[in-house]
């Protein structure tokens, strides 16, 4: 309920500030670029940057279920932190998030069966999603394939992945496809920060 209250409070078109997000499937090396971008000091625009963390240690000590065992719960939950990212844009020049509506989606759209939670999200979507200024998107490489994790199967990830770039294409992401290791994602990350007035 709080989340549908909430929809009138997000911001139409581009966001007040410059919000950033990273997606990609899980362990696609998200959270190693925004680990990177928090640690460097020479492009202005990151280093002055307000950075969220992902959504989803703090949902798992909240007991929250993860991954493929993931619910409509579940879901409201983490809609509640998307919508509050972009309206800390009121107060926060720049943001970089680990994590954003776009995953969300996906994991909607491949988990709920109840079509009022996607109709729902897929509103949410047309009004966030075109807020963000750039969504940087992990591709999953065939070292990060590898990885096993409890939560996702490697088809749950890949299908996770083609979900993702859909939901770019679908609501107009301004969006880069991140491909290759982890430092040429962060590569193309400063490049792109370096590209901007602060």
């Amino acid at each position: 309920m709080r989340t549908v209250l909430r929809i009138a409070e997000v911001p139409r078109g581009k966001a007040m500030s410059r919000i950033i997000t990273l997606t990609g499937a899980k362990g696609s090396g998200k959270s190693s670029l925004f680990r990177g971008l928090q640690r460097q000091e020479s492009v202005a625009l990151f280093n002055q940057a307000y950075f969220v963390q992902s959504p989803g240690r703090a949902a798992q000590l909240a007991g929250v279920p993860l991954g493929q065992g993931g619910s409509d719960d579940g879901h409201l939950h983490f809609c509640e932190h998307y919508v509050s990212v972009l309206n800390s844009g009121k107060v926060n020049p720049t943001i970089i998030a680990d994590r954003c509506f776009v995953d969300h989606l996906a994991y909607v759209r491949m988990l709920s069966q109840n079509p009022n939670i996607i109709r729902l999200m897929e509103t949410l979507a047309s009004l966030v999603i075109p807020a963000y200024q750039m969504v940087f998107v992990c591709k999953l490489n065939s070292s990060t394939r590898s990885f096993k994790y409890d939560t996702e199967t490697l088809e749950f990830r890949e299908e996770i992945q083609r979900q993702i770039m859909t939901i770019c294409d679908e609501y107009g992401a301004s969006y880069q496809l991140l491909e290759g290791s982890e430092a040429d994602f962060l590569e193309a990350a400063l490049k792109y920060g370096e590209s901007l007035d602060v």
